[in-house]
């Protein structure tokens, strides 16, 4: 049988043994206290007595003849490498998922943990590298398994493919790795067998000549035939192309029919190569196709067997039995459906990632599949990306039908966001090339980004965007929608009682930020002449930007109080607003009550009442909750449990929880990224803050009958002792647009303080000047003394002369002005 279908049947059980997680542990200490006092595994050879007074040699090592001398400490620490056979016990060969709190540390005392340096490991073939690391793994030396795991990774041999056989022939070797995970002395060492374990497991399902012999074997006896088909079927989709070119090979007939038994049988994944089959040439082969697709019966193959049924340039035999098989397939009355709109629903699929079209998750990359020079051929893309190209994919192909179809379009824009999201690009806004877009293969290099083409569409199709996105809240989108939306439209197409129209005024409720002072912005650059519904939000959400400081919100859980305090200090040190609980309930209640909005959480791989799983789906259950970045601080022996998890949720990411400050950080900015959530540190929060004030300013001095900027006064005020100069002057200028006596005292203290700089003082003695033409004098008369002062007797004359123009422009009552003439008198 196949050795990927032996390794399923011959994985231990490990669910089985939790309940005896103490016992297994009592046994394996057993099993090393056993093999250390034998010797190891492979006893020495026996030796005479030694005297007493002579130091007993290490243990697993033969005592130094007489006479000899001893070698250096460090040759005294060489290893002696384990049997070679797989564990014969049960304890030896499983491990537990958990164990006992008394039994979470097994490591031996410290002189038996030294690691030894893996190049004084003595040449070994490979397989024995890798029991030797297992065997060290199991009986808790995991410095020393560090070291064989270290000579193993560099050991020639040591190819993918090569390690994945090793894996099948110890059958618990890819449990214990993954245990040990989250190990510090062996952790990331086993990442990397592991990974080549996988890609080993990748190399094999895809070798074509392995593919070809088992399709070759088809012909062969029932045994034969059997093992072939069930090792196509573990290819899957990448048996496809070679049984679709088998089928059109006449020089393979005979082994048609048993090609055509066995494609149903390949599952769920083979629809998408079989559905690009049926662009061949080849009736016959199309014929056998349409049948496999009905065979498995999967609803996905619905729009392109329609979109055979509609082609008027297939023979009628075919499009008949392409609506035979779509009827097959679904009873629902698909088959009445156009095309168009069948490659539109199947596109929306994609884009909520359902299950039954979502990318497998056990893989790192996943292939789309086209149909090129008369053959199946495939693009492999990150896994994160697949969704989002299919479901462009299916809108462009919707489009190709029906180009007027606006759903389609709109949809394979929001897509079109998402998909550099996910590939994490600094910015979805941004025109500028960036390195992570190599990472999508089906893309040409200097292929235009996501807003050119947002931009292009016209605001019509990026407020469905918008939409979608607030639907979904999903940051990235709703960013990308509202660039374009106020790059390219003016009020009338902007603002209005249609539905279409709703969704940028609704955006200024939204749970992220940046999407809320970007949607304020836009509207209030719009300039609108008339109010509408929730034109009264605009100017206090602009008023909030201005106080951005960059500082983000999060929170941590924690059973531990240790990792729990460490943990918050790492992000009270990186500015952020930390709530910290042992327990879920009571940190998301505390959060609800103490922070302004929540950016993060930090959660423990060990939660209990809820555990991980249930507080997760809990806060992707509330708003705003869908896209929020989680990281989850994984504990020793659960690193299997949390990629599970991660592979069903892209909002999350995951560190070892005893990691620092820096690996921390680092994912917590990747999810951010992987989302589309614009990190709001410091530098992104000044620029939000100074577009408000322009846009303030802009409003203000446009006399606006929509928009009230006295509502944003105290925000201005505050806005005035900033750090930032270009903030500061901003806000001088808006305030000096508000007929009150707070806005233009509040101006005047800063051009009449002397502990300003001298160009900032100039640019505010200029925005005092423009109050007082527009409002007259509001100052109080302390602060008329002292400009009168400055302009009698500043010896700065740049300042000197700000300062005369402002009290020229107040007009302020009574002949002041004789005080600074007479100021002049020389006799």
């Amino acid at each position: 049988m196949h050795g990927g279908l032996r390794s399923r049947q011959a994985r231990p059980r490990f669910c089985s043994v939790l309940g005896i997680a103490a016992s297994v542990l009592m046994a394996l200490g057993a099993l090393a206290v056993a093999a250390q006092s034998s010797g190891g595994p492979r006893k020495a050879p026996a030796r005479p007595a030694q005297p007493s007074a002579k130091k007993a040699a290490p243990k697993g090592q033969p005592a130094p003849k007489e006479g000899t001398r001893k070698p250096p400490p460090k040759a005294r620490k060489q290893l002696v490498a384990p049997a070679k056979k797989a564990p014969t016990t049960k304890a030896e060969a499983e491990e537990p998922e958990e164990e006992p709190a008394e039994a979470k540390k097994p490591e031996a005392p410290k002189e038996e943990e030294e690691e030894v340096d893996a190049s004084q490991i003595p040449t070994k073939p490979v397989r024995d590298l890798f029991a030797d690391f297992l065997h060290f793994v199991k009986i808790g030396k995991f410095r020393i398994a560090n070291s064989f795991a270290a000579a193993l990774l560099r050991h020639p041999e040591a190819q993918p493919v090569r390690l994945l056989a090793l894996s099948e022939e110890f059958p618990d070797s890819v449990e214990i790795l993954t245990i040990i995970l989250s190990n510090s002395a062996v952790g990331q060492n086993a990442r990397e067998v592991l990974e080549r374990i996988n890609e080993g497991r990748r190399e094999r399902r895809r070798d074509p000549k392995r593919i070809k012999d088992d399709i070759s074997l088809l012909g062969g006896d029932p045994g034969q035939v059997l093992n072939a088909t069930q090792r196509l079927q573990w290819s899957g989709e990448y048996a496809v192309p070679w049984m679709i070119a088998a089928l059109g090979d006449p020089k393979q007939k005979d082994l048609h029919p048993r090609i055509l038994k066995a494609l149903p049988k390949l599952g769920l994944r083979a629809v998408t190569p079989l559905a690009m089959a049926l662009r061949t040439d080849n009736d016959v082969v199309k014929l056998e196709v349409i049948e496999a697709l009905a065979l498995l019966g999967y609803p996905h193959a619905l729009p392109y067997l329609k979109q055979v049924a509609e082609d008027k340039n297939a023979g009628q035999n075919i499009r008949d039995a392409a609506l035979a098989a779509m009827m097959r397939i679904d009873r629902t009355g698909a088959s009445g459906r156009p095309a168009a709109v069948l490659f539109y629903q199947l596109a929306d699929q994609y884009y909520a990632n359902n299950s039954s079209v979502r990318a497998d998750p056990r893989e790192n990359e996943s292939n789309i599949w086209y149909w090129r020079d008369g053959w199946v051929k495939a693009d492999r893309v990150p896994r994160e990306i697949f969704d989002e190209i299919m479901t462009m994919r299916c809108c462009e192909e919707a489009l190709r039908l029906q180009p007027d179809q606006a759903e389609s379009e709109a949809l394979w824009l929001a897509a079109n966001f998402r998909r550099e999201a996910q590939l994490g690009v600094a910015s979805v806004v941004s025109e500028e090339p960036d390195k992570a877009l190599a990472k999508d293969v089906t893309k040409p290099e200097g292929y235009p980004r996501s807003i050119y083409f947002a931009r292009s569409a016209g605001p019509r199709f990026n407020h469905m965007v918008l939409a979608r996105a607030l639907k979904d809240h999903d940051a990235a989108v709703a960013l990308g929608a509202i660039t374009a939306l106020a790059e390219t439209a003016g009020e009338s197409s902007l603002i209005g009682s249609e539905d279409i129209k709703q969704p940028l005024v609704e955006a200024l409720a939204f749970t992220d930020a940046v999407v809320r002072i970007r949607a304020a912005l836009a509207l209030g650059r719009a300039l609108p002449k008339t109010k509408f519904a929730g034109s009264q939000e605009v100017i206090p959400v602009l008023a909030q930007a201005l106080s951005l400081t960059g500082q983000r919100s999060v929170v941590v859980v924690d059973p531990d109080d240790k990792n729990l305090n460490r943990v918050m200090g790492i992000l009270r040190d990186a500015d952020c607003r930390v709530v910290g609980e042992t327990s879920f309930p009571k940190a998301m209640a505390r959060a609800r009550q103490e922070l302004p909005t929540l950016d993060a959480c930090f959660l423990a791989s060990d939660l209990s009442e809820p555990d991980l799983r249930a507080a997760l789906d809990e806060l992707r259950g509330q708003p705003g909750g869908k896209n929020l970045p989680v990281v989850i601080l994984a504990k020793e022996r659960q690193m299997a449990m949390t990629e599970r998890i991660l592979q069903d949720d892209q909002a999350a990411g995951r560190v070892l929880a005893v990691q620092g400050a820096d690996r921390i950080l680092a994912e917590w900015d990747v999810v951010n990224r992987r989302v589309g959530r614009l990190a709001l540190n410091p530098d992104v929060a000044l620029g939000l803050a100074i577009s408000s004030a322009e846009t303030l300013r802009l409003v203000a001095a446009s006399h606006s009958p929509v928009f009230d900027v006295g509502r944003a006064e105290p925000a201005l005020v505050a806005a005035l002792k900033h750090d930032e100069a270009d903030l500061r002057i901003l806000s001088a200028e808006a305030l000096a647009m508000i007929p009150t006596e707070a806005a233009q005292r509040a101006v005047a203290a800063q051009a009449l303080d002397a502990g300003n700089d001298g160009e900032l003082r100039i640019a505010m003695f200029s925005s005092l000047a423009e109050s007082g033409r527009h409002h007259g004098n509001k100052l109080a008369e302390d602060q008329v003394a002292a400009l009168i002062k400055i302009v009698m007797d500043e010896k700065d004359l740049p300042i000197r002369t700000a300062a005369s123009q402002a009290f020229g422009a107040l007009n302020i009552p009574g002949n002041r002005a004789s005080e600074i003439i007479r100021a002049q008198y020389r006799g």
